[in-house]
């Protein structure tokens, strides 16, 4: 982060500054606003999974799931598309900056429709979507000038942007139960005009280091509200028991266990020659921070044993089993000699959570989960990561 501002870089001969991309000067780290913007859109995801952490007569109810998973992808997709044109066109200018912190202060106002997003609080929410995406169509639509490649993507990259808003705005013509079906129908628009441009964005990659660096910076922050949850969820009670300690214990253990694996092969990606459009990196990270979110709710229920075994069950799968697809996707797409362990080490740590769920208590299946993930960090950092050479999918240090 401590390098100067695009604005600040002057031509050899004098003049004006010039406004290049961090990624053409080769320089690309996430800027301190790129943190806030990224602090701000937790925050909010948190007050989206915010209605896992209640129950009633000791159960979620399928209402409360289904709005934290409409509302969850939305919320990611304006900030994966915020963070996919920063990587590429960035300048750090005013006018951007602006369009950034408009982008926030639209996210913290359809925070307030989130709650009653399938009823009477669906127009709010998706007036403030697409609020959002209009401001990343005018942002492409005025990106600095790169390359002739770079130029195609950033127009192709406003229009999908415009197509896609256009068919969710229908939305706000139709019956309820078809609203956000029309709203996803946008978001699948813009991934198909995306899929069109292809070419064009791999002629123009995205800066490798940069991407990850905002993936994990997501992450890290996700993690810290998941620690908040337990600390929370310990915290509140006027008195524990053994069976208390032991569920904190092991959900801080799991945080750590999947901060010890994300963090410890994400250097893999910054120099992994076939990640280039970026989609399929940013596409991953969905399913990876969902599964976070379940996994430190699980974790928070069973301080506070306020869930019953069934719905425990369920949340506790979902949650590892998002994770780990999340967190393989992107090594199995861009490492083949990764590929048979990947899926190996998969299935073995899914079917420990899954036998888990058998055991008597809710603590001792968190535990269980907890050993599930020792397993995983011990297959990849003992046996694929070390035993399956991946040179020729990598770009050499110097240049990633």
């Amino acid at each position: 982060m401590g390098y100067p501002s695009a604005l600040e870089l002057k031509p050899a001969g004098g003049g004006l500054p010039m406004r290049k991309t961090f990624q053409a000067l080769n320089i690309r780290h996430a800027t301190w606003l790129e943190l806030f913007f990224d602090l701000v859109f937790v925050a909010v995801v948190g007050v989206a999974a915010h209605g896992l952490a209640h129950t009633e007569h000791g159960d979620i109810s399928r209402e409360q799931l289904v709005r934290f998973f409409l509302v969850i992808v939305p919320l990611w997709w304006v900030w994966a598309g915020h963070t996919l044109f920063a990587n590429r066109y960035d300048t750090d200018s005013a006018l951007q900056r602006i369009y950034a912190i408009a982008v926030m202060a639209l996210v913290l106002a359809m925070s307030l429709f989130i709650e009653d997003a399938q009823n009477s609080g669906y127009r709010g929410f998706l007036l403030t979507y697409l609020g959002m995406q209009a401001l990343m169509a005018l942002a492409y639509f005025t990106a600095p000038a790169t390359t002739p490649d770079g130029d195609a993507l950033a127009r192709g990259m406003g229009i999908s942007i415009l197509a896609g808003m256009a068919v969710s705005a229908t939305s706000l013509l139709t019956a309820w139960e078809w609203k956000f079906i029309l709203l996803y129908a946008g978001i699948v628009t813009q991934l198909a005009a995306m899929g069109i441009i292809n070419g064009r964005a791999r002629a123009f990659p995205v800066h490798r280091r940069h991407l990850i660096e905002r993936t994990g910076l997501f992450a890290i922050i996700v993690l810290g509200e998941t620690v908040i949850r337990i600390v929370g969820s310990f915290s509140a009670r006027e008195h524990y028991d053994f069976f208390d300690v032991i569920a904190a214990a092991a959900g801080f253990l799991l945080i750590v266990q999947i901060w010890w694996i994300y963090f410890d092969a994400l250097h893999l990606l910054e120099r992994a020659s076939r990640i280039k459009a970026g989609l399929g990196v940013m596409l991953s990270q969905l399913a990876l921070y969902v599964g976070i979110i379940l996994l430190a709710n699980l974790t928070g229920h069973a301080i506070n044993g306020d869930l019953n075994r069934q719905t425990f069950t369920v949340l506790g799968v979902i949650g590892a089993v998002l994770f780990y697809i999340g967190k393989q996707i992107p090594y199995f797409l861009a490492f083949p000699p990764h590929r048979v362990p990947n899926i190996v080490n998969t299935l073995i740590c899914v079917g420990i959570t899954v036998a888990g769920t058998f055991l008597p208590r809710a603590e001792y299946s968190l535990l269980a989960m907890c050993f599930g993930m020792f397993v995983y960090v011990q297959l990849n950092l003992r046996w694929t990561i070390p035993k399956h050479n991946i040179d020729a999918y990598s770009v050499p240090e110097e240049a990633a």
